[in-house]
């Protein structure tokens, strides 16, 4: 199914969009980037001269989707890239330190999101606190830094390294 509009998700508040920014301004230009559970593709807007993006999402926003559905075990071969992007998706992760170590394949730096606060979001699976997602992190994942997303202490950027 593929969807035309998307005035109702949450990647057009204004919020996400400032996240989105900080994101690619962690990323040089032309680097290659996967983009897991990216919507839109909105981070590609704003990365400078990509080599490679690719998008993978449980729903196909766009023409270029690679569909994948993370909570049944879908992990598409992809190939290796410089960046992985986890953009506000371990919050719908049935199973987040599962994901995170299958997510290795991709690369080795990892640049995710999470949003500890309890907001009423459709399909939002888990809710844990900044530090037990950071202690799940850990598990594979060595945080560089950390630091609070567009002025919220209840959502955390995470730029990893591989362990």
């Amino acid at each position: 199914m593929k969807i035309k509009k998307a005035e109702n998700y949450y990647w057009n508040e204004k919020e996400w969009k400032e996240r989105t920014r900080a994101i690619a301004r962690l990323i040089p230009a032309c680097a290659t980037v996967i983009d897991l559970g990216g919507g839109q593709g909105n981070l590609c807007k704003y990365l400078k001269n990509p080599i490679q993006y690719i998008l993978i999402d449980q729903l196909e926003l766009t023409d270029r989707t690679i569909m994948a559905d993370f909570n049944n075990g879908e992990f598409p071969n992809a190939g290796q890239f410089q960046f992985i992007v986890c953009q506000g998706i371990v919050e719908y992760i049935i199973e987040p330190a599962r994901f995170l170590k299958r997510i290795r394949k991709y690369g080795k730096i990892m640049i995710m999101t999470y949003r500890e606060e309890k907001r009423d979001q459709p399909f939002r699976i888990n809710h844990f606190s900044i530090p037990e997602i950071k202690s799940i992190i850990q598990n594979d994942w060595e945080i560089v830094f950390s630091k609070n997303v567009a002025g919220s202490h209840k959502e955390k950027l995470f730029y990893c390294i591989r362990k």
